[in-house]
């Protein structure tokens, strides 16, 4: 790493530092609606002297307790570190943690790239990113669970880089998944990633760009194939919930029906929502709205300011990211092998996420999209690598002539 990136580095760390914990200053230590409950829970767990087994014995809830556990516990150490005051030690764990996000994409992209354009443009959108930053004064695990789903991906692309994998880099995402896995319900995306990244190694061996990119349109294709037949036997569940065959999760499958046979979109934001649905195909629908939903920019509800906040963030962002999902997928790309799979595992990510949420609940404040905010920021950033390398391609001759 040389000196210019050193200091580049810690100046747009230093930034986020000052941005963020001012914001979190100036906004107060903020309690949201599901942070009582998450209170709640570490006193049980607190008064069981942290037995777990005894502590999903008495915890009850319509997900299953155990989804939650690692959050829990967390909340929990705080109460029994700070006492009262568990509460700001969770916001400044919240804003270090989102500080540490933003080191791990900006590293990973001047890793990746070689370059300062493109780790700088993460910079200046992670700046923009007011999703990110509206979540670090709320005592909740958004920002928490963001910076575990960007470590997962973080050690899984770091690891591809690496001539020499060790076993701890590459045994490390499956490691993290664990935690994931009961730390938030909705980690099962991330953990498909990781199944999906390691099973590739059994039949894809990365070589030419050529290769590359018919591998990512096969798969791509297939995944949205796969979406679309589990979103028809989505519907029929939501209309019909005794079709679940399962009994994990079965109290959230009767409850996420009832949403859906309101024509629920949005939770909480009514301009979203449909007709109720009558057949499995009006269900089928609900859920490719929400799909469409997910990354919305604007709602009726959002400020003037967040508006132009948003469009400042997610145009750029959006525009960028296309320059490196085309490129990816493009047999003429200029991207390196490692380039590559950052577009793809990044991608890949974002995808699942979609879909998942897609099948769950969008909530009003679309918190739920927020550890796609990296990865879509780590998109855009490749983004900018590729028309950085197309630029340079352009003037080569032009410097050849000047000569």
């Amino acid at each position: 790493m040389d000196k210019r990136w050193r200091l580049i580095l810690a100046l747009m760390i230093a930034a986020l530092v000052v941005m963020d914990g001012g914001y979190a200053y100036y906004k107060g230590v903020t309690l949201a609606g599901d942070s009582a409950g998450y209170s709640r829970w570490a006193n049980l767990l607190i008064s069981k002297n942290y037995d777990i087994p005894a502590y999903l014995g008495d915890a009850n809830f319509v997900i299953p307790p155990i989804l939650y556990l690692g959050w829990v516990v967390v909340v929990a150490l705080c109460k029994t570190a700070f006492g009262d005051s568990w509460t700001t030690g969770l916001v400044v764990m919240n804003l270090l943690l989102s500080v540490s996000t933003g080191f791990m994409i900006f590293s990973l992209v001047h890793k990746t790239t070689r370059s300062l354009i493109p780790p700088i443009t993460a910079f200046v959108l992670f700046i923009a990113c007011y999703d990110i930053h509206v979540w670090i004064p709320q005592v909740l695990s958004d920002i928490s669970f963001m910076a575990l789903s960007t470590v997962i991906a973080y050690f899984l692309l770091s690891g591809y880089a690496r001539e020499k994998r060790s076993v701890w880099i590459l045994s490390a995402p499956v490691f993290l998944s664990m935690i994931a896995l009961i730390y938030r319900p909705t980690a099962i995306p991330i953990i498909t990633t990781v199944i999906v990244f390691y099973g590739m190694k059994l039949f894809f061996d990365d070589g030419s760009a050529l290769k590359r990119a018919l591998f990512a349109r096969r798969l791509f294709i297939s995944l949205i194939v796969l979406f679309a037949l589990v979103s028809v036997a989505h519907g029929f569940v939501m209309r019909d919930p005794s079709l679940w065959p399962l009994s994990f999760a079965r109290g959230w499958i009767e409850q996420l029906s009832g949403e859906y046979r309101q024509g629920i979109v949005v939770y909480a934001r009514p301009e979203t929502f449909t007709a109720p649905p009558v057949s499995a195909f009006d269900f089928t629908f609900i859920t490719v709205k929400k799909f469409a939903y997910y990354f919305a920019i604007d709602a009726k509800g959002f400020s003037l300011a967040h508006g132009i906040i948003n469009y400042a963030f997610f145009i750029p962002a959006y525009s960028l990211s296309l320059v490196a999902i085309a490129s990816m997928l493009s047999p003429n790309s200029s991207f390196s092998g490692g380039s590559w799979m950052t577009v793809f595992v990044s991608l890949l990510t974002i995808m699942f996420y979609m879909f998942f949420h897609a099948c769950q609940q969008i909530e009003f404040d679309w918190r739920y999209r927020l550890p796609c905010m990296p990865l879509l920021i780590l998109l855009a950033a490749m983004g900018m690598a590729e028309i950085e390398a197309r630029w340079r391609r352009r003037m080569e001759p032009v410097s050849v002539m000047a000569r």
